[in-house]
């Protein structure tokens, strides 16, 4: 079995197939942490009830690599009206009753 399909297979193993697909532009195959990206989308789409392809391009990759922390930038979500600090707050108490192993808010 070669490496790209023994991935593939570990990601599908993982349960966040549907995270993954919540825009084209995600591609686990070539950029792994794209994985998590996704589902970090979706978690703040749910919890903001905005497009998950929208808040995925509005999250910056860790600096550090795999000890790093996704960044979500809220004012790329373009909410009108949205105090942004009271916003972030709101994501984070959503968020944080998600059942979620890969990620703590």
């Amino acid at each position: 079995m070669d490496e790209e399909t023994e991935l593939a297979r570990e990601f599908a193993s993982l349960q966040l197939g549907a995270s993954a697909k919540i825009t084209p532009k995600v591609d686990i195959q070539s950029k792994p942490l794209d994985l998590y990206r996704a589902h970090l989308a979706k978690l703040v789409s749910d919890a903001v009830s905005c497009d998950a392809a929208l808040v995925y391009d509005a999250i910056s990759f860790p600096r550090e690599g795999a000890t790093g922390d996704f960044e979500v930038m809220l004012a790329r979500l373009r909410l009108k009206g949205v105090d942004l600090k009271t916003l972030a707050v709101d994501i984070a108490k959503k968020a944080s009753f998600v059942e979620c192993q890969y990620f703590s808010f």
